[in-house]
């Protein structure tokens, strides 16, 4: 069997760090599961897991006779923002532009450049970009739930095709 989560964890820890301040670089933090799990993770690790990947539980499809499994993976990018006065164009102009969107446009390389994954739809990629989010989706229902922290946050859902390959390193793009 594929592990999924394991693959994407794999990538995640493959992505360059982010500059945030002059002196405060970091790297993106990956986490999956429902809700409860989130908020465990957010408790336990405090503002050490920004900016955050999360990935949301959907079902697999695993061929056995190919040994491939293909999955809608649905993401949350959140980065913390405690700041509820900020307007729009504030949080696009920071969170946005300088964390959310370059996590967003590495997670998407990776998956797509990996020797593990295929990206199987370039054309139906979807996101949605969040500001001021405080709730998230975390059982795939019409209900929406409450995470502990104020986020700035991306939605990303991407087909993959994941495979049981040996993760090679991946050559990422140069940040402007």
């Amino acid at each position: 069997m594929i592990v999924t989560e394991n693959i994407i964890e794999s990538i995640v820890s493959q992505i360059p760090e982010i500059v945030i301040k002059q002196d405060d670089i970091v790297k993106p933090f990956f986490g999956f599961g429902d809700k409860s799990e989130l908020n465990r993770t957010l408790e336990e690790y405090r503002s050490s897991v920004y900016p955050l990947i999360w990935l949301i539980p959907t079902k697999e499809n695993y061929n056995a006779r190919t040994n491939k499994t293909n999955k809608t993976c649905k993401f949350v990018i959140a980065q913390l923002e405690k700041n509820v006065e900020y307007f729009n164009k504030d949080r696009y102009r920071y969170n946005f532009k300088h964390i959310l969107n370059i996590c967003l446009s590495d997670l998407i390389h990776g998956l797509r450049n990996s020797s593990a994954t295929r990206v199987t739809d370039l054309e139906s990629i979807e996101i949605y970009k969040r500001p001021n989010y405080t709730e998230v989706n975390m059982k795939n229902s019409d209900k929406q739930e409450a995470v502990i922290d104020l986020w700035d946050a991306i939605e990303l859902t991407i087909e993959v095709e994941f495979f049981n390959n040996c993760l090679k390193d991946i050559k990422w793009q140069k940040r402007q």
